[in-house]
């Protein structure tokens, strides 16, 4: 039986362009229906039964029975397999209630092959019910997708989205009238490197404009697209990306749609790890790199190092026998801008750069932002097509129709070629930096579109959170073989989080990605930052009302407008409203909040100090005439006071010999020679009697501790979750 099946599957695999031998041992049999899972999403008109019954059957070593007998007996053995399994859709990760009644079997039964402490409630990721349905459930469980697109609407998403070219024949043209269709466009030319290395002063001299004074601390804050005229025939677009280490998805961004990237480098600075992180995007992405070594008018620079540097990254200069281009630069004094245009230009006529005019549009969001009584406006570079108002596009959950289109000098424009910048207002929600941009034909489609990936995500979304919630059970399952209750519950206090919650509110998208690369590159697992809601736009009476409803949301405005009235109501709701124009200031600040999260913890501090010199007791006649003894220990003070009445956060400790001998003592009375007194200096000689401990030696030290308060910095905070984590690791 399971020769045939593996015979049928391989005959499956080769019709399809897969060459591989299946092994005939084992428990490949599951591999096999998994592969079956595989192919059904995307040929979703094949099931396991067509599947096998639709195969020719493979001729199989010559043996002497009839061949009548012998598909005789490979048609039982199909049926008798088949019978055995119940085939079921799995559109997601299910509960053990669920998947009981879509394989008509008791819950219960599904709860034995789970990890422990899993409810009938709990969902079970998808990955788990394949595995356990083959292996223990005798079942076999069908991946489908959402059932929003038709199959052909799927492959018309599917094309749409392909980077490659429609041909002629999608366009219903010939070859001539087709290469007729492809015009010169404008390259795009990207000015990426590390944080203050002089980009965006390049791309001021570029322009003749004065940027730098515009953006908040001398960074640029998002991307920025403009077009250049220059002595080219067709105009340079530009983009600006940031170098601060917070923005990696917008410089991804930046080298994803570019044609070209400049990188600039500091002579004073060198290679720095933003720098070689646009080496990497640009190697990923086979763009073409421009070094523009900027900053040689300074008395500290050194070319030779960077020249070093960027060889060590791989990047060599055209003079040293490499395939680089090397621009000598200072952006701030105009030197070398001419011989970096020329650059630019030949290495954009080398390139031949063409786009095809027609057909259905492709490019990519740069930013996004809110435009006062316009709304949503997507600054775009298309690759493809001629964008015109009217168009329907579709750019990940967020699609539109183009209401009017502005070009880089915020004039309406009705046409926009392939490499232009412009933007787009329309859309009915916020896309996001990155995404990719594409034509639909209609707005049902487009919408449909937007609901099948929402879907999809959903589905990713709840599998992932369903794999965590395994992985935790099983963890805590591994830890219970080896440990007791008492120390699962101590490493599950341990691995208690403090939440702050918080309201974004951003003046482009671009900043919230960016503001999402901040908190998850923050390397404390004890405290972390959760974003209940995140818009593009000033801040609003419902933003307000939202952190009010969530226990101890603040909002976070960066670069977002908060108007009086705005703040009055606010402080009305008792709702904190920070606003931030520099990003670094930014995450200071949530260093800052993240620390104070953490309940302080308290250290031992000596407040008072006193050496026994001799030990002695006193007999103490009570009021109904019976004697106490006292233990008294003849002392010294050589430390702050010693007090008779300590507060509730002291108390006394006796040390001998370096160790501890006895802590948390209150004091029972406290003399100056005869006399009971309240304190005790430094300097003077005093009698201390301890409540209930008799041990006193000479020479033993006596101190009073106070129980402070001490509040963790960041620093700490990364310290102690480093440390948790690696106890973690030693207990599994």
């Amino acid at each position: 039986m399971r020769k045939l099946v593996t015979n049928k599957c391989s005959q499956f695999w080769v019709s399809r362009g897969f060459n591989r031998k299946i092994s005939l041992s084992g428990p490949n049999i599951k591999y096999i229906f998994n592969s079956f899972n595989i192919i059904q999403q995307k040929e979703r008109n094949f099931t396991l039964n067509n599947i096998l019954s639709a195969l020719p059957l493979e001729n199989e070593r010559s043996k002497k029975t009839h061949k009548k007998r012998k598909g005789d007996e490979e048609e039982m053995e199909r049926e008798e397999f088949l019978g055995d399994y119940k085939e079921f859709e799995l559109k997601g990760p299910m509960s053990a209630r669920q998947l009981s009644q879509a394989i008509e079997i008791s819950p219960h039964t599904v709860l034995k092959f789970l990890p422990k402490g899993y409810s009938l409630d709990d969902p079970i990721p998808m990955e788990t019910i394949e595995n356990i349905c083959f292996d223990r459930l005798r079942s076999i469980p069908v991946r489908s997708r959402p059932k929003i697109l038709s199959d052909s609407e799927v492959q018309r998403l599917l094309k749409a989205e392909d980077n490659d070219l429609p041909t002629a024949k999608d366009l219903k043209l010939t070859d001539a009238a087709y290469k007729k269709k492809f015009k010169p466009r404008a390259a795009v030319v990207t000015i990426m490197g590390h944080v203050d290395h002089g980009k965006t002063t390049l791309l001021d001299r570029l322009r003749n404009t004065n940027l730098v004074e515009k953006e908040h601390g001398g960074i640029t804050q998002h991307i920025g697209a403009f077009q250049v005229k220059l002595k080219s025939p067709k105009p340079i677009t530009f983009i600006d990306t940031p170098g601060h280490e917070a923005f990696t998805s917008m410089r991804a961004c930046g080298a994803q749609v570019t044609d070209i990237i400049v990188l600039v480098v500091a002579a004073d600075d060198g290679v720095m790890p933003q720098t070689k992180e646009v080496i990497k995007h640009a190697t990923e992405a086979n763009v073409p790199i421009i070094v523009a070594v900027n900053k040689i008018d300074k008395p500290n620079a050194d070319v030779e190092m960077v020249e070093t540097q960027l060889m060590n990254e791989g990047i060599v200069s055209e003079e040293k026998g490499g395939d680089t281009q090397f621009v000598y630069i200072s952006a701030l004094k105009s030197k070398g801008l001419k011989e970096l245009i020329e650059a630019i230009e030949l290495q954009a006529e080398m390139l031949e750069l063409k786009a095809l005019v027609e057909g259905p549009i492709q490019g990519t969001i740069i930013e996004c932002k809110v435009l006062p009584g316009l709304g949503i406006s997507a600054t775009c570079i298309t690759r493809r097509g001629t964008l015109t108002p009217g168009k329907f596009l579709v750019s990940g959950l967020a699609y539109g129709r183009v209401k009017n289109i502005r070009d880089v000098n915020l004039k309406e424009v009705k046409t926009v070629l392939p490499g232009e910048p412009c933007e787009v207002v329309g859309f009915t929600s916020m896309p996001k930096s990155g995404e990719k941009l594409i034509e639909v034909d209609s707005e049902d489609f487009a919408k449909r579109i937007v609901d099948h990936r929402l879907a999809l995500m959903t589905i990713e979304t709840d599998n992932k959170r369903a794999l965590k919630h395994e992985e935790k059970l099983k963890e805590k399952e591994n830890r219970m073989e080896t440990e007791t209750e008492e120390e699962v519950q101590e490493e599950s206090d341990e691995e208690k989080r403090y939440v702050l919650p918080i309201v974004l509110k951003t003046d482009v998208v671009g900043t919230i990605d960016a503001f999402n690369e901040i908190i998850s590159g923050f390397p404390t697992d004890i405290a972390i930052i959760q974003i209940v809601k995140q818009s593009v736009g000033p801040v609003s009476s419902a933003d307000i009302h939202f952190a009010k409803v969530v226990e101890g949301a603040q909002i976070i405005a960066m670069n977002a407008k908060v108007s009086p009235n705005i703040a009055v109501e606010a402080k009305t709701n008792n709702v904190s409203i920070s606003q931030f124009k520099v990003i670094y200031h930014l995450i200071d600040y949530l260093k800052a909040e993240l620390a104070k999260l953490v309940p302080p913890r308290f250290e031992d501090v000596v407040t008072a100090e006193a050496i026994c010199k001799q030990p002695f007791t006193y007999t103490e006649k009570t009021g109904t005439g019976k004697k106490n003894l006292i233990y008294i220990a003849g002392s010294n003070v050589t430390k702050g006071t010693i007090i008779s009445k300590p507060d509730k956060n002291q108390f006394y400790r006796v040390i001998r010999s370096g160790e501890i001998l006895q802590d948390k003592l209150s004091l029972g009375s406290l003399f100056h020679f005869k006399d009971q007194v309240k304190e005790v200096k430094k300097g003077s000689d005093c009698g201390i009697a301890l409540d209930n401990y008799t041990e006193i030696k000479p020479g033993d030290i006596i101190q009073l501790i106070t129980k402070k308060e001490v509040q963790l910095t960041f620093d700490e905070l990364v310290q102690e979750s480093e440390r948790k984590r690696n106890k973690l690791k030693k207990s599994k």
